[in-house]
């Protein structure tokens, strides 16, 4: 190819819109030893025609864990008397509703640079240094208590008092640190001119997903908002409809049916979406989500989607939920977070045209 003609091959390619799915960087959450499952994700990748990278997930024992674990009883204990677990209904002083400062003499509990930050290049630590600083030990580590809004601690007497849901297991820990840390790389990830990479989609490895599911999620990202922070792909224990359709009627027909979803799932309002096996990030979003998440006393205080639905439920991050899910959770083995070694939760879900579901259904 002579050099001329090579300039303009070049200049088309670079010229070209990038298609969606480029816009997308995937990042599959795993514990390194899972290798089933991981050879089950490979087996889904290839289906899909798609490419991501896999995000080695800590595990509960790591000694990183129990220094998280420590850090969190010294934030706690820095802080007021517990709720007796008999009043929920209180709100405790560092607490104020929706983290808008609403109540009488009581500082804002998030931080008020939270936004400039989000929307800027300054780059946000994953973790404080004070958890650096803290000795090791070896496992096993204790589980303690849950919070509940921004700051509610409910004195439960010990652990193993609180509902399974409320007590904050190292695997509890270990989850919030891994998603936290995808999350962290994507927020101090710059921007490209192009937006090539700009959408972060976090999946578990578990997980089965819509074989249209690019098409899906390139026709309902033209319904989003432009400062939208976080999408939901997947989702339990929660009706997002609740939340109303981002677009009321959309079209059957026509050119406008072009620029909304017409493949079978629709976009919501979130309201208290739970699990974390597939959703979306922007940039700003990611950014957003991270100082939320790492703001001692919000940090590591219960499981992670009980963060993620409460950060939403109080109007923290500007969320959407896709309903019908476009990708659930198999669950074919036990969980590595639910104590007891349960298969994962009796939340059951499916799927239209679902890899495995297919693959069950037509093995050869």
């Amino acid at each position: 190819m002579t050099s001329e003609k090579l300039d303009y091959t070049l200049n088309i390619a670079l010229d070209r819109p990038l298609d969606f799915i480029d816009k997308v960087q995937i990042y599959v959450v795993s514990l390194p030893g899972r290798q089933t499952r991981r050879t089950d994700m490979e087996k889904l990748r290839a289906a899909l025609g798609l490419h991501w990278d896999y995000f080695d997930a800590i595990p509960s024992y790591n000694p990183l864990i129990g220094q998280i674990s420590d850090w969190v009883e010294l934030v706690r204990s820095a802080s007021l008397s517990p709720l007796d677990s008999s009043d929920k209904s209180s709100s405790h002083p560092a607490d104020n509703d929706n983290g808008d400062g609403d109540i009488a003499d009581t500082p804002p509990f998030w931080p008020e640079h939270i936004d400039d930050i989000a929307h800027s290049v300054q780059e946000i630590a994953l973790l404080s240094s004070s958890v650096w600083e803290l000795p090791t030990s070896l496992p096993p580590y204790q589980s303690l208590t849950c919070n509940e809004n921004n700051f509610d601690i409910l004195d439960f007497k010990s652990s193993g008092d609180a509902p399974e849901h409320m007590r904050l297991t190292p695997a509890r820990i270990a989850c919030w640190h891994s998603h936290i840390s995808v999350i962290h790389q994507h927020a101090n990830t710059l921007p490209s001119a192009s937006g090539k990479g700009s959408i972060a989609l976090i999946l578990e490895d578990d997980v089965d997903m819509e074989r249209d599911i690019v098409a899906q999620m390139e026709s309902l990202w033209a319904e989003l908002p432009e400062d939208w922070d976080m999408v939901f792909l997947g989702h339990c224990w929660s009706d997002e409809t609740r939340g109303g359709p981002v677009v009321q009627n959309p079209p059957s027909t026509g050119a406008a049916r072009a620029n909304t979803s017409f493949f079978g799932s629709r976009l919501y309002t979130s309201t208290s979406p739970k699990c974390t096996h597939a959703y979306a990030v922007s940039r700003t979003g990611a950014r957003r989500l991270l100082l939320h998440m790492t703001h001692p006393p919000f940090a590591y205080s219960r499981a992670i989607d009980q963060a993620f639905a409460w950060l939403v439920e109080s109007g923290r991050i500007k969320s959407f939920s896709v309903v019908p899910n476009l990708a659930m959770q198999r669950k074919v083995s036990v969980s590595d977070v639910m104590e007891g070694g349960t298969v994962n939760s009796q939340w059951k879900d499916t799927l239209a045209d679902g890899v495995f579901s297919s693959l069950l259904e037509h093995p050869n």
